[in-house]
């Protein structure tokens, strides 16, 4: 007959995840992550410019007042220096155009930081990356200003999305003729 003392140390300990820890922490990751992007940001720089140069840091400066507005309405633990909003401010501008107007830029940070991060509870607790899929949002946005602005212009923002090879052929036809 088992005695009471050999079945507590025989029991299964059952807790949530994670089960394996480490020495590491969110900003020693976050930072990490932002210097792996530093030779596409030095690239992006070289190649685009000064567009992408000024998008890229309206992005992150929007991304992380936007961070710091809504962890101190929410009367959370301000965490900007953790390098999280960062890295999405800095993602989100990466996957936009670099001539895009400032405030498109700005508006998908604060997209990706209150809406699909802060919204969903906070970093660990949304249910999808906010730098990546905040664009979509912002090109639909870009694309329905254009479309605004120009009611009668052909080559509108809009119909480039719709139909992209009409518009490439007819600029080739011109470009060769």
């Amino acid at each position: 007959m088992l005695n009471e003392a050999s079945l507590k140390t025989n029991l299964l300990t059952v807790s949530p995840s994670p089960h394996i820890t480490s020495n590491e922490s969110i900003p020693k990751i976050m930072w990490t992550v932002n210097a792996a992007l530093a030779p596409a940001v030095i690239f992006a720089a070289w190649h685009f410019g000064t567009p992408a140069i000024i998008t890229m840091l309206v992005g992150v400066v929007s991304a992380v007042a936007t961070e710091y507005i809504v962890q101190v309405i929410r009367k959370k633990e301000v965490t900007i220096t953790d390098g999280s909003a960062f890295l999405t401010g800095l993602l989100l501008a990466m996957c936009l155009p670099p001539n895009l107007p400032w405030y498109m830029t700005a508006f998908g940070s604060f997209l990706a930081i209150a809406v699909a991060k802060h919204a969903m509870g906070g970093l660990g607790y949304n249910i999808f990356n906010p730098a990546p899929h905040r664009p979509r949002r912002v090109n639909g946005f870009m694309a329905r200003c254009h479309d605004h602005m120009d009611k009668n212009d052909h080559t509108s923002r809009r119909s480039y999305q719709r139909h992209p090879l009409k518009h490439f052929k007819a600029a080739r036809i011109r470009q060769i003729n």
